[in-house]
């Protein structure tokens, strides 16, 4: 390498001491940390000026309607505003880039890199007199040198007895997990969204027989108003008609509330802002005559493959048994291949070499880590027996689950039916017992106690609709499925 001198350049010292400390902290928290946390125990943080707050979005609206809304699109537009699908979504998607950059140690290594380099350094001349004769003294003479070039660098690993490829299948199931996950996150959300439809549907229809249930007793009050104007009944029979008006009056009122919480719970679990108002279709007329289901034995081995995170757990076990292959296989040795190639330029470019290069063949293997490989291979078997675990759990309160959603439907269609004749029982018994109450032949007893018994006839068979089609809408769910009609019977297997 050359040698050439040259005036010595020296920055300020006020600049120098300006770039080291340009990289450095920007505020007092690093000299006054405390500065930014609350001053005592019985105070509040308070942000500074320029604290961003927090990011404003704008309220999610549903589309404009004609028709009331169906359950098909109350879920259509849950899927497509609610942050819990996107969430997932976005995981999954990370899952599949990390699985893909596991795979580029398949192929070479490329690097290019360019560098300059300036520096400068003391060197020591003996001085000589006009004939060039030593004088024996030295001198010494600040010396600059310049250097730069490309360079490009080549890698491939060769062999290591099959620890990429484990690295890469515990990605590959890691983003199993990440998509089946997405699959169960829509579907709790299908449920949620489910029964939140028939739980709102369900506080209108109750809120409808409390609408029946004071209709039921301003006609009883009329009844006990003429007989105590005519000086047949008593003004006590009046008096406890009215109570039992106020009462239903009273109830009433208070299911109007239990109306606005249902549908602001619909709402918020859709996405949508809650003080929305949307229209929805009531619940059919028809009551099922029938029900129709498989054996519970079918049910829970359709479950056990189609429920979405039964399956990612199992996709986790399958991810353990691939990073227990990874730990055991890090004892083995690595074999690797690098060729760098570049060029250099030396002071200014007048001089430079032809070109350089290294061609490197390693062969490395771990002899003594502190037992850290042993160790690793612990850490991946205690992880793997984990993973067993869970998914022997999962599988238990799977099935646990499908049982209990299959006899909730045997219950609920029981009841619903028991709740409708109970209803028309009621009714035929509040009509008579009032009739004969004007004829003069009855009490005023037994006619509030029908039409109590007609008030919880009606409420019953509003909560029996409700069980009813949410006990169908948990065992679709319990078994991996979508949506009831995806639930199979006997008449379509």
């Amino acid at each position: 390498m050359a040698r050439v001198a040259a005036k010595e350049f020296l920055l300020p010292s006020s600049v120098v001491l300006a770039l080291i400390c340009g990289g450095c902290a920007s505020n007092r928290s690093i000299y006054e940390p405390y500065s930014y946390a609350p001053l005592s125990p019985t105070t509040t943080w308070t942000p500074p000026s320029y604290f961003p707050g927090i990011l404003e979005k704008d309220n999610e609206k549903p589309p404009d309607q004609e028709l009331p809304f169906s359950l098909a699109e109350l879920i259509d537009i849950a899927l497509q505003n609610n942050p819990q699908t996107r969430i997932s979504w976005a995981q999954a998607r990370s899952a599949a880039a990390n699985y893909a950059q596991t795979q580029s140690l398949d192929f070479p290594q490329l690097e290019g890199s360019f560098a300059f380099t300036r520096y400068r350094t003391p060197t020591f001349v003996s001085q000589t007199d006009s004939s060039h004769v030593p004088t024996g003294n030295t001198e010494v003479v600040d010396t600059y040198y310049s250097q730069w070039g490309p360079q490009l660098s080549i890698s491939y690993l060769i062999f290591d007895f099959g620890q990429l490829r484990a690295t890469t299948e515990a990605a590959r199931y890691a983003l199993y997990y990440a998509d089946w996950t997405h699959n169960y996150a829509i579907q709790t959300l299908l449920q949620t969204i489910t029964s939140d439809y028939y739980n709102y549907l369900y506080q209108k229809e109750l809120l409808y027989a409390y609408e029946e249930g004071v209709a039921t007793a301003q006609l009883t009050l009329d009844a006990t108003d003429l007989g105590r104007q005519t000086g047949v009944n008593d003004v006590s029979d009046y008096l406890q008609a009215k109570t039992q008006l106020l009462q239903n009056q009273t109830s009433w009122t208070a299911q109007q509330q239990n109306v606005q919480v249902a549908l602001a719970t619909l709402l918020t679990d859709m996405g949508l802002s809650a003080h929305n108002q949307i229209d929805l279709q009531d619940l059919p007329k028809t009551i099922p005559q029938d029900n129709v289901l498989p054996g519970i034995d079918d049910l829970i081995a359709l479950a056990l493959q189609n429920r979405p995170d039964l399956l990612a757990t199992e996709a986790t076990l399958r991810s353990q048994q691939q990073n227990l292959k990874l730990a055991q296989r890090e004892y083995y040795p690595t074999l690797q291949y690098s060729f760098d190639i570049g060029k250099t330029y030396f002071n200014n470019g007048r001089l430079r070499d032809q070109y350089d290069f290294t061609s490197t063949l390693n062969l490395s293997m771990p002899i003594f880590s502190g037992f850290y490989y042993r160790n690793g291979v612990k850490i991946a078997q205690a992880n793997l027996k984990q993973s067993e675990e869970n998914l022997h759990e999962s599988q238990l309160n799977v099935i646990k689950e499908v049982t209990t959603y299959h006899s909730s439907v045997n219950v609920s269609f029981d009841t619903l039916q028991f709740a409708t004749a109970f209803l028309e029982s009621a009714q035929e018994q509040y009509i008579v017992t009032l009739a004969q109450y004007k004829q003069g032949t009855n009490t005023i007893i037994n006619v509030v106690s029908a039409q109590s018994s007609l008030a919880q006839a009606r409420a019953d068979q509003a909560n029996a609709k409700q069980s009813w089609y949410t006990s169908l809408s948990n065992l679709a769910y319990a078994t991996g499925l979508l949506s009831v009609p995806d639930l199979p019977t006997q008449e379509n297997q």
